[in-house]
């Protein structure tokens, strides 16, 4: 049904702005510090054509085939804190970069492969429930940031651009699968679920962290970070191929470790 256009929506803390089964539409700020709901069976899109994305609340759009429509370059800004239950769908040419604090429950997708941008920008933090970028761009190298995959089932680990994360957290349930090559320039953090790296190589720049499991296939793990770097798995890690090959600093085993293949 039709719903309504705004310039700006802004709802505050305590506030609940219920759309219904409308689909609204919002050009300019969108700002939410309560909730927005579109929680019904018949649930619509939150179109957003503005710039700016903040507050500290929820956003549900609790349809499966119901999103947040983005068709515009926009900026997550670095005081959000947002729950958004739901998906996000980026339209083609637009840019979406995150600066701030986003749970996603569901999936970020793109429309295009290239025209689809998600930028997780300095000091950022995702936490991502279903899909991350299946069609579209992921820059994941910036300082400081973190992506989360914490699905309670299998998913797959999208390869973002140039390979890169800065820091890869494993969470949920069920494997979560590497599908390339992978460089993470700082932590690898398995904290539950498993971590299924196939055939493919993780090149790690950081720490190893594992608390559950990692799947070690065919491939190889290569710590070449220019300071001390350390592994620890309580239960004792399992590489097939194991590659040291460090600029500067020390790999500090901080747990029994076993290369069941090649050691270099």
């Amino acid at each position: 049904t039709a719903g309504e256009s705004m310039v700006s929506l802004v709802v505050e803390a305590g506030a609940v702005f219920d759309a219904q089964n409308k689909t609204m539409s919002v050009t300019g700020r969108l700002i939410v510090d309560g909730t927005y709901t579109s929680d019904m069976v018949a649930a619509k899109n939150l179109s957003f054509s503005g710039d700016t994305i903040g507050g500290s609340g929820t956003i549900a759009i609790n349809d499966a085939a119901s999103s947040l429509n983005i068709s515009s370059n926009v900026v997550f800004i670095p005081s959000a804190r947002l729950n958004l239950l739901g998906n996000i769908n980026i339209g083609n040419g637009s840019t979406v970069t995150n600066q701030g604090q986003l749970i996603v429950s569901g999936s970020i997708d793109g429309e295009n492969a290239t025209g689809s941008v998600w930028i997780n920008d300095f000091d950022a933090v995702l936490e991502i429930g279903d899909s991350l970028m299946y069609v579209g761009q992921l820059f994941a190298s910036a300082s400081g940031n973190s992506i989360t995959y914490n699905q309670q089932g299998p998913q797959p680990v999208k390869t973002p651009t140039a390979s890169t994360y800065y820091n890869l957290i494993i969470s949920g349930t069920g494997a979560k699968s590497i599908g390339d090559r992978l460089i993470i320039d700082n932590d690898l953090s398995i904290f539950s679920g498993t971590l299924d790296g196939s055939n493919d190589s993780i090149e790690i720049h950081g720490d190893w962290l594992n608390q559950s499991v990692f799947q070690a296939g065919t491939g190889t793990v290569i710590f070449n970070g220019s300071s001390h770097q350390s592994v620890n798995n309580p239960s004792g890690e399992l590489f097939y191929n194991l590659t040291i090959d460090k600029p500067g600093g020390n790999l500090i085993l901080e747990s029994s470790v076993i290369a069941r293949n090649i050691l270099t």
